[in-house]
């Protein structure tokens, strides 16, 4: 794995990577279609939590995104922080619920080499 600034991010990757919105909704106007996540780990410290998701397509399972993520709990409102918790909310599926007002940014990228196993026919 090899981590990677946000203006090294090849296109068309960047346009749908690297920006300060709300990954869940640009994700669903790029598929067209809905989110849901599938948390894979979480944790809560010091007011703090964190958690591993994948996201996927609401419309056919598929999934589009793996996320690790840290939020300030205590930066959202109550209701917010009990769809967090929760598990199967994204952050802004819970923010847009309950009118909380948050700030996503990436500070960092990864590039992964996939593997690929060739058939003979």
């Amino acid at each position: 794995m090899e981590v990677i600034p946000g203006d090294a991010v090849p296109e068309p990757y960047r346009a749908l990577l690297v920006h300060e919105r709300d990954m869940t909704s640009t994700l669903e106007r790029f598929h067209g279609s809905e989110i849901y996540i599938k948390a894979q780990g979480a944790e809560q410290r010091d007011g703090k939590y964190f958690r591993e998701v994948v996201l996927h397509l609401a419309n056919n399972d598929v999934p589009v995104e793996f996320g690790a993520n840290c939020v300030n709990l205590h930066l959202f409102t109550p209701e917010a922080r009990w769809m967090i918790l929760q598990r199967k909310f994204p952050w802004a599926a819970s923010s847009r619920t309950t009118r909380s007002r948050t700030r996503s940014a990436c500070p960092a990228f990864s590039a992964l080499n996939r593997m690929r196993s060739s058939t003979a026919h």
